[in-house]
């Protein structure tokens, strides 16, 4: 069958044009933080501020604090796995988000800066809690 319109041209995808970590982090992943080794929350996505839905802001505040205690040992594990083998590391763990525990994949991997002197750790986070419903 023969269309009377004529095809609109699709353009190729451009990739996003990223300023920096700032950019990346409101454009991936449901939750986003870039924290110290240490685990101290450096800056959290607006996303990941609404979702952890707490009063106060993220910032200074460490990461397995909003973690469910069971999983702050392997959260904690993963920040020395990633800046050991140099390689994004991948953990399962339950975020507390308004006030339950929500199931997420959290990709952990170095962020250095252009100059290379940031030592912080990006961690993008994956909602799996439909997924977790479901099996």
């Amino acid at each position: 069958m023969r269309s009377s319109s004529s095809a609109v041209p699709i353009d190729p995808p451009r990739p996003v044009q990223a300023r920096g970590v700032d950019s990346l982090m409101e454009a991936a992943g449901d939750v986003v933080f870039r924290v110290a080794p240490s685990g101290e929350i450096r800056q959290a996505s607006r996303r990941a501020e609404r979702t952890i839905g707490l009063p106060f802001a993220l910032e200074g505040r460490l990461l397995t604090g909003i973690v469910s205690e069971f999983d702050q040992a392997a959260l904690r594990t993963a920040f020395v796995d990633v800046q050991a083998a140099d390689e994004p590391v991948l953990v399962r763990t339950r975020l507390k988000c308004a006030g339950r525990d929500t199931w997420f994949e959290l990709r952990i991997a170095t962020c250095a800066d252009e100059d290379g002197r940031d030592d912080s750790l990006l961690v993008v986070g994956r909602d799996m809690s439909a997924q977790y419903a479901t099996e």
